[in-house]
């Protein structure tokens, strides 16, 4: 349980809901708590909705395919089993849906009917992205349960069914269950404003100054300095009366910052949505939730032998094929299980698959104008349907194929070239949208920057040509003497260096550290951690640990880690920044 699922329990324990978290979500769990107080109702709850949907899949093949047991396999799979048994929206929303289409598969008694319709408008009340997702479903089942009506009608139908349960959806949130209305969507509007006024060079945002911006511009949250600004601004001093989620003019300031800089929204929004996906140069995250994160209800997890196992098997997993738990390849592949489920024959496998292929397309897609962070489990759903539906391809693989493409086989040509440009735009996709946030930093303080004098001190490296080091040994680090300077860590608002990998093996990080005489060596505790930008990086100290009670710097330390991501490394002169008066 995250800090998420914490607030959702103690909202079912008082029954005061807000719309930040999903207040239906909360609601059922304070049924499960009238039976046994505390996270097990729900998680049995959760995790029933997988494996009864995963059951049904299973039974609807046979005894027609000897392949159905691998429907019940898609539960172990370490994509799927890594998020669970935690209890999360996300995941609540993914085992819901997969259970509302099972449904769809087995009768078409009122009963099946009203419980999968029932388990779409669950799905939507926990996330509201789950519109993106709905469509194709409800297309898909809408065919099942009425097979004479025309394609219009279907669709028509379909469309009804989604602007009915929105509705039925507002009303239980504020009408039944009194939720407090606090504007969730604002903390997208918060990322939006921030950039744009980061390129205007003044601040959009009313209440909160560019220097405050330009502060948090350098501040990483989520290996990103794109999105999830407000709580960067929540760190911030003078901010504890000011949340600009919380200012009435947010949206009309929104509106017109996006209407005067369209391009600059549409660039912005790309590349978080590049970010979401994670490319090449982008390590796998937030892809495990250990236990239960420290709270005051007094709720705890022991890891025991099977969550150790669970872990062990998404670890491996993850060590093994890094590509699985990046939302990028579950795009690719989505379009490819799209292609393969259009290919076959007409019928009730693959038509399910063609309608989870297209659900997770575009659940995936919906993030464009909406990237919160780059946590895997925001694309859980569309992990799951594409498990499926690739099953069910397999399944059906070598019968005839449909008619349409045994005429016109170079349709096939469309999706193959898409896949292969998403492929190359996924090893380049760093140099296409990387917004060069320190670049435009640094290009508003280099005129008053300071650089750092003197030759560092060499450890693990040796000089190579051209301002390259070359590593040497097992702990490569430069360290920097500033006693020469007299740098009180209070005056030191920005540090900044330029930082180049050759023949790059894996991806960098580099750890920073900085102490004053009164210490033998660097502490881990003064140190901060982070993936470095090729080119120029900027750190803001205002959120650095330990910074600002060191007092007069006497070292800056450098560390490279792993000791092999580059054959060559070169770390330009060391910049910092005075304080602003």
């Amino acid at each position: 349980m995250s800090a998420d699922s914490l607030a959702q329990y103690e909202s079912s324990k008082t029954l005061k809901f807000t719309d930040w978290h999903p207040p239906v979500m909360g609601w059922v769990w304070s049924l499960f708590n009238t039976l046994s107080d505390g996270p097990q109702g729900m998680l049995l709850w959760q995790l029933g909705l997988l494996w009864i949907a995963l059951f049904l899949w299973y039974s609807s093949l046979l005894p027609a395919s000897r392949g159905a047991w691998a429907l019940l396999a898609v539960g172990l799979l370490p994509w799927v089993l890594n998020f669970a048994g935690v209890i999360w929206k996300d995941v609540g929303m993914a085992f819901a849906l997969a259970l509302a289409v099972a449904l769809g598969l087995s009768t078409t008694r009122f009963v099946t009917v009203s419980t999968s319709v029932f388990m779409l408008f669950y799905a939507l009340s926990l996330r509201y992205n789950a519109l993106f997702a709905l469509p194709p479903l409800l297309i898909f089942l809408w065919s099942r349960w009425r097979p004479d009506a025309k394609a219009w009608q279907t669709i028509a139908i379909s469309m009804l069914t989604l602007a009915a349960m929105l509705l039925a959806t507002n009303v239980v949130n504020y009408s039944v269950l009194k939720a407090e209305k606090t504007s969730p969507s604002s903390y997208m509007m918060v990322d939006d404003l921030f950039h744009l006024s980061l390129r205007e060079g003044r601040s959009l945002m009313p209440g909160i100054s560019f220097s405050n911006i330009q502060h948090c511009a350098g501040r990483v949250i989520g290996q990103n300095r794109l999105v999830g600004r407000s709580f960067c601004l929540a760190e911030g001093r003078n901010f504890s009366n000011r949340n600009p989620l919380n200012t009435p003019e947010l949206s009309k300031i929104w509106l017109d910052a996006v209407a005067s800089h369209p391009l600059r929204y549409l660039q912005f929004r790309t590349a978080a949505f590049v970010y979401l996906l994670r490319t090449a140069q982008d390590s796998p995250y937030y892809i495990w939730h250990p236990g239960i994160d420290a709270n005051s209800l007094g709720l705890a997890q022991t890891n025991n032998t099977l969550t150790r196992v669970v872990h062990w098997w998404v670890d491996a997993s993850a060590r093994l094929a890094p590509l699985l738990f990046k939302p990028f390849i579950w795009f690719v592949l989505g379009i490819a299980v799209l292609t393969a489920s259009l290919v076959q024959a007409r019928g009730k496998n693959s038509n399910a698959a063609l309608a989870l292929s297209s659900s997770a397309l575009l659940y995936i897609l919906g993030y464009i104008p909406a990237t919160p962070m780059a946590d895997f489990r925001y694309v859980y759903w569309s992990v799951l349907a594409i498990s499926l539906a690739a099953v069910l391809v397999l399944i059906g693989w070598g019968k005839p194929a449909a008619p349409s493409w045994r005429l016109r086989p170079w349709l096939l040509a469309i999706p193959i070239s898409l896949c292969v440009a998403l492929v190359a735009l996924y090893m380049n996709a760093q140099n296409a949208f990387d917004l060069k946030i320190d670049r435009q930093l640094w290009s508003q303080f280099r005129d008053h920057s300071i650089p750092v004098s003197g030759t560092p001190r060499l450890v693990g490296f040796a000089p190579a040509s051209d301002g390259l080091y070359r590593i040497t040994g097992p702990d490569p680090h430069l360290i920097y003497d500033l006693h020469t300077q007299v740098v009180a860590s209070k005056d030191v608002d920005y540090l900044a260096f330029d930082f180049h990998c050759e023949g790059q093996r894996a991806i960098p990080s580099v750890q920073l550290f900085w102490w004053n005489d009164n210490q033998p060596a660097a502490r881990e505790e003064q140190s901060t951690t982070f993936t470095p930008a090729s080119g120029m990086n900027v750190i803001s100290t205002r959120f650095l640990r330990g910074w600002a009670d060191v007092g007069r710097l006497a070292h800056l330390r450098v560390d490279l880690d792993p000791n092999d991501a580059c054959a060559f490394l070169r770390i330009g002169v060391v910049h910092w920044v005075p304080r602003s008066p």
